[in-house]
C-alpha cells in the first residue's frame, strides 16, 4: 500500500487528529479494495480529535498508473 504526506507534522511530534479506521477493508486491511472502472466506491473513515477544533479530512486517490493524486 503506498502513502502519500499532505504536509508535515509540528517539529514537537504533536499529532491530534486520528484515523483509526478506513472502510472498505479487506483482511484487516491487508489487501487494497478493487472495482471495475465506472463501479463506485463509497469511502468512510472514522476521524477524531482532542479538544473543539475543527477537523478537516481528504480523501486523495490515484488509478494505477496514474503519477498524480487526486482530491
Amino acid at each position: 500500500m503506498e502513502t502519500c504526506t499532505l504536509r508535515s507534522w509540528p517539529a514537537d511530534g504533536r499529532r491530534r487528529a486520528v484515523v483509526s479506521r478506513i472502510l472498505p477493508e479487506i483482511d484487516d486491511p491487508r489487501f487494497p479494495v478493487k472495482r471495475a472502472l465506472g463501479e463506485a466506491l463509497c469511502v468512510q473513515a472514522h476521524v477524531f480529535s482532542d479538544g473543539h477544533d475543527r477537523i478537516e479530512v481528504r480523501l486523495r486517490y490515484r488509478h494505477q498508473g496514474d503519477s498524480e493524486w487526486r482530491e
